[in-house]
């Protein structure tokens, strides 16, 4: 028993260290490996850059991104068009560059101040991992509050970071999204207390992230007020109840008056026929039935604590449930789609967690039974498999989408992406126009000239595309296609040929080792 006081005495300073060699390691590995950098990780890098240099929440990456998908709809567009609009010439206005219209990224402001001290990309990679670990490091401290053992607390939050909301998602490109983890955490917990100064600050820097969070906010304060309403805390739950409602109407009038986002009135069925329509397609349905059987553990294990738990849980998980945004809602768990209902999944983890003890007399006993539970979880959570039509099913084969694996894989392929950097500074002059496809965009968020690949080809000085030299005839790979591989390999060839008329220099292409890419220059008109 002194042995176990003993342990427990130091877990807190082992878990601290822990948490920050692997908080620094990985935030190494993530700013200078190519994994996971596409082209929403170079629009933050854009942005946060574009603040911090005094030009505000502007990037012309977010304008060509908006008019690639949503105006010129070039990927669903006809061959004759992708040809013809690839050559065009376009120049964004001020309010189509401006990112909060899309997203309400305030937090970005003060966050910008970070890059007087490192570079952007340590600043978006170290905060988007800070948050994964802050999550857990609150998780330990509230279960070692409510268990008073830290082993225990240990083996909850263990079972906390197996779950692909947070294994898979930490490898994912980082978004400010990201940062809620550990601030909803914080709210359902002081919430819980009725710390009402701290959940009010906790409060102001959620809707500082952004205003999905405003949302995610107010509908967990009108639940949590509903169900946990008593009269020892009469003022305390209609206070919490009426700040639900005023942040509500907070997200109505933002999203009517201050950003314009077309995901808002598409991705959440707005009837009972709609729903019903979702639910027919087989992928959606099946996505929706994995979710919940991937996050059941943590929806059951509340109610060794309180039903109600649960219910919030569930509450919180309805929109992921019964949205659509093409899937990565359900099973794309390293996306950011995930990042605003875990933290209230987790608080409810926690609590019923804790609560599993009272079945238990001993002390051995009682940690015998929660190691067979983390064992039991560990195995779930390394062994389930998700294939392309959104079916989960457990194979007894280790799962490569685990951090473990992400993590060896990222060891495996490190290669410098400030040497990457160094190449395109060297080539590429401040003012130059770009055009680049996603790939490249992570590498680029210093220039304020860049179109997504295929616009704006006739304009640019510069390509960052695939480009093979070898093939005959010489064929320059960008341009994405949703209309199969027939018309995205016509749609190339045809972009090859434009660019070859547009005097780009084919026969010398600066290439990047083992990334993928190539930098081909257009050859000035005498």
């Amino acid at each position: 028993m002194k042995f176990v006081h003993k342990i427990n005495q130091h877990l807190n300073i082992l878990v601290f260290g822990f948490f920050s060699i692997i908080f620094i390691c990985i935030t190494y590995l993530r700013v200078n490996t190519p994994i996971s950098m596409m082209g929403d990780t170079g629009l933050l890098y854009s942005l946060l850059e574009s603040i911090h240099n005094g030009n505000g929440q502007y990037t012309q990456i977010f304008a060509s991104i908006s008019d690639l998908i949503f105006t010129s709809n070039l990927p669903s567009a006809p061959l004759e068009k992708v040809c013809e609009m690839g050559v065009s010439s376009f120049s964004y206005t001020e309010e189509q560059m401006d990112f909060f219209k899309y997203h309400t990224y305030y937090i970005l402001y003060p966050i910008s101040l970070l890059v007087y001290l490192f570079k952007t990309p340590y600043v978006v990679q170290g905060l988007n991992i800070l948050a994964f670990f802050s999550l857990l490091f609150i998780s330990f401290f509230i279960l070692s509050r409510l268990t008073q053992s830290r082993l225990i607390a240990l083996l909850g939050i263990s079972c906390v970071a197996l779950h692909p909301a947070w294994s898979q998602s930490i490898i994912g490109q980082p978004y400010i999204d990201r940062l809620f983890l550990p601030v909803g955490l914080l709210i359902y917990y002081f919430a819980e207390n009725n710390k009402l100064k701290s959940l009010l600050f906790s409060i102001l820097v959620g809707c500082l992230i952004n205003e999905k969070c405003i949302l995610y906010i107010a509908v967990f304060l009108v639940a949590h007020s509903v169900l946990f309403f008593k009269k020892d805390f009469l003022r305390y739950r209609i206070f919490e109840f009426i700040l639900g409602l005023l942040l509500l109407l907070l997200f109505y009038i933002i999203t009517k008056l201050v950003i314009n986002n077309a995901y808002y009135s598409s991705a959440i069925p707005k009837d009972i026929s709609s729903l019903i329509m979702y639910f027919n397609d087989e992928r959606f349905l099946n996505g929706s039935i994995s979710l919940i059987l991937i996050s059941f553990i943590f929806i059951v294990v509340p109610l060794f604590k309180n039903f109600r738990y649960a219910l919030i849980s569930i509450i919180m998980l309805l929109p992921n449930i019964i949205g659509n945004i093409g899937g990565a809602e359900k099973t794309g768990f390293s996306t950011h789609y995930h990042s605003l209902y875990f933290p209230f999944l987790v608080y409810g983890f926690l609590v019923g967690f804790a609560s599993i003890k009272k079945f238990s007399m001993s002390i051995i006993n009682t940690f015998i039974l929660y190691l067979f539970i983390f064992i039991n979880i560990a195995i779930f959570y390394s062994t389930y498999n998700i294939n392309s039509d959104q079916i989960l099913s457990v194979k007894l084969k280790y799962n490569n989408l685990t951090l473990y694996s992400s993590l060896k894989n990222l060891i495996i392929s490190r290669q410098s992406n400030a040497h990457i950097q160094k190449i395109l500074f060297e080539n590429i002059p401040k003012n130059a126009n770009i055009s680049s496809i996603e790939a490249g965009m992570p590498y680029l968020f210093k220039y304020q000239n860049v179109n997504y690949y295929p616009l704006n080809i006739g304009k640019s000085d510069f390509l960052v595309v695939k480009f093979n030299p070898h093939s005959q005839p010489k064929l320059i790979e960008g341009y994405s296609s949703y209309q199969g591989e027939t018309h995205q390999k016509s749609a190339n060839i045809c972009l090859t040929q434009s660019i070859i008329k547009q005097n780009f220099d084919l026969d010398n292409p600066v290439f990047f080792s083992n990334s993928g890419l190539a930098l081909i220059k257009k050859i000035p008109s005498n």
